[in-house]
C-alpha cells in the first residue's frame, strides 16, 4: 500500500513467499533445493526493493502474514493492533518498521 501523502509504503507478505522463515513458511517436501533457491531470491529481491524506495525517500514498514494469522487469537483484535501499529508508522518519522 503507497501512502503518499507521508512519503510511506505498508507491504503485507505472506510468510512462505516472502521466506519469513517463521512457522508459516516451511519448505515443502519435494524440490526443496529448487525451493529455497526460489524463496531466498525473493528475500533478496524484497531487500533490494526496500532499499530502492529508501534511496528515494520513502519509508518502509512490512507488515508479515504471522501477525495476522495467530491461532486462537481474537481476529478482530489482531487486525485493530496492526492498524493501530500502521497508523503509528505513518505519523512518525520512522524510516524502517516491521510487524513480525
Amino acid at each position: 500500500m503507497v501512502f503518499a501523502k507521508y512519503r510511506a509504503v505498508v507491504f503485507v507478505h505472506g510468510c512462505f513467499w516472502h521466506y519469513h522463515r517463521c512457522h508459516l513458511s516451511k519448505l515443502p517436501g519435494t524440490r526443496q533445493s529448487w525451493w529455497k533457491q526460489k524463496l531466498e531470491a525473493n528475500k533478496a529481491r524484497d531487500a533490494k526493493v526496500v532499499s530502492e524506495l529508501q534511496k528515494l525517500g520513502w519509508r518502509v514498514m512490512t507488515v508479515w502474514e504471522c501477525s495476522i494469522r495467530k491461532p486462537r487469537a481474537d481476529r478482530k483484535s489482531v487486525l485493530d493492533d496492526v492498524t493501530r501499529a500502521v497508523d503509528e508508522f505513518l505519523k512518525s518519522e520512522t524510516v524502517l518498521a516491521e510487524i513480525p
